[in-house]
């Protein structure tokens, strides 16, 4: 059933739902949008940091909460509707939807492994047109290769997608408990 929004707005709502759900759990949170001004009042409001645009967002936890136990990933889709979508959107929807969680894992996995800890990736892939339904199968491919390649150093991965009644909040909140 639809709520007659976008899939993109769809995607923001849930990942502001998520971000104000983990915050108000006790964890802290670092967020990242593209969107410096929505990105600034939210992480006022919950008291997250903000990492606008595209920076460095391990190295920005590392160096302002002193690592990263959980990364939650989320990307939305604006490419288009299917096949007439344009090679350089769905580049740039690939770039954001599948590559920015292989750059995170890639540099979070050996932290993870070297210092004992377990780690926790999660993605949350987008959902609605044709760019976002390949790229989801891309990032669950991913995940699932992540989790049975490093779940003997402590690292585990999961795809997330809201399904039914459920949300994104309560499946990550059923993984990643304070």
């Amino acid at each position: 059933m639809s709520d007659g929004s976008s899939s993109p707005e769809r995607h923001r709502r849930s990942a502001e739902t998520l971000r104000r759900g983990m915050a108000a759990d006790g964890h802290r949170v670092l967020i990242n949008d593209l969107d410096p001004v929505a990105l600034h009042e939210l992480a006022h409001q919950i008291g997250a940091i903000a990492a606008p645009g595209d920076a460095d967002l391990v190295d920005i936890a590392v160096e302002w909460l002193g690592g990263v136990d959980v990364w939650i990933g989320t990307s939305g889709s604006a490419a288009g509707q299917g096949l007439e979508t344009s090679d350089d959107a769905w580049s740039d929807m690939w770039a954001d939807a599948v590559m920015a969680h292989v750059r995170a894992a890639r540099d979070l996995a050996p932290r993870w492994a070297a210092d004992g800890s377990d780690g926790l990736l999660v993605v949350v892939p987008p959902a609605g047109d044709l760019p976002a339904e390949v790229a989801a199968g891309a990032v669950g491919a991913f995940t699932r290769w992540l989790d049975d390649a490093h779940r003997d150093s402590g690292v585990s991965a999961h795809t997330i997608r809201p399904i039914g009644g459920r949300s994104v909040a309560d499946d990550v909140a059923a993984l990643v408990a304070p």
